[in-house]
């Protein structure tokens, strides 16, 4: 199948709004709140310049909040799992339900996740390091380029695997993250090029509507009723953000994989 971006924003933005209060809810509930109460808890500390104080400084916060952090990242992940079930699911299941299967396979997601994170880490570093031999001037110019280029293109492929582990109740993640590739195969690049400009358009945006609500703060609420206004401004972008894509991983399956709706995702039901 060839990916079709605007079909796919189309099926998303048409699932979005056929389940507006419940996907918000569920955003609010597993997305807005857990990360608004890192935001005010374990707020990022502001990084020195120096690189090596940096690491310290980051090692040292890493340190901290990472418990916090991780069942964070597991409750979103399981809200993302049940708006998947929710949208996708031809039995329409009810909020209860949804929430039940994002549970069920939000360990394996997690872990999915963990393991595509790792990969592409590593394959993104890979060509830094080997264009750092021939020395700085080329780091910057082919290794780190390059090294962006195929993170976004692994993580474009890999938009269809949390829709496959709840189409296909997978909870091995190395079956899971083997059929997402699978089912996204031979799009990779239009999935890249799709995902840079949604990013692209959602930092630029966000960045406007966030600074602009922290001057506004500023001026009537004082620094700390700033700082907890922006948090939970953010939080809501944030959510808001997880609801579009968790509809649009739904749709990019569906279009990639026209087989879920007599197959995969009748084992759903």
């Amino acid at each position: 199948m060839r990916f079709d971006s605007n079909q796919a924003w189309k099926d998303a933005s048409q699932a979005v709004a056929a389940n507006r209060d419940v996907l918000l809810a569920l955003g609010g509930v597993f997305m807005l709140l857990p990360a608004f109460a890192v935001m005010v808890f374990f707020p990022m500390p502001e990084l020195p310049s120096d690189p090596d104080r940096l690491s310290a400084v980051l090692g040292e916060y890493m340190q901290g909040a990472f418990p916090y952090l991780a069942i964070t990242r597991l409750l979103e992940l399981t809200g993302l799992m049940a708006m998947i079930a929710l949208i996708a699911d031809p039995g329409r299941p009810t909020v209860s339900q949804a929430i039940a299967t994002g549970a069920r396979h939000g360990l394996a997601a997690l872990l999915a996740m963990l393991l595509i994170t790792l990969m592409l880490v590593f394959a993104s570093l890979f060509p830094a390091l080997m264009a750092g031999a021939l020395g700085k001037g080329a780091q910057l110019l082919l290794g780190l380029p390059l090294g962006l280029a195929i993170f976004l293109y692994g993580s474009a492929r890999s938009m269809t695997v949390l829709p496959a582990i709840v189409a296909g109740r997978i909870l091995n993640p190395f079956a899971a993250v083997q059929r997402g590739w699978a089912i996204s195969r031979g799009n990779g690049w239009r999935l890249a090029a799709f995902l840079a400009l949604l990013m692209i358009v959602f930092v630029i945006l966000s960045w406007l509507f966030l600074n602009g609500l922290d001057i506004l703060f500023r001026l009537g609420l004082g620094e700390r009723g700033s700082r907890f206004g922006t948090a939970l401004a953010a939080s809501a972008v944030s959510a808001l953000a997880d609801v579009y894509f968790a509809a649009l991983m739904t749709a990019v399956f569906r279009q990639l994989a026209p087989s879920s709706h007599s197959g995969d995702m009748d084992k759903a039901q």
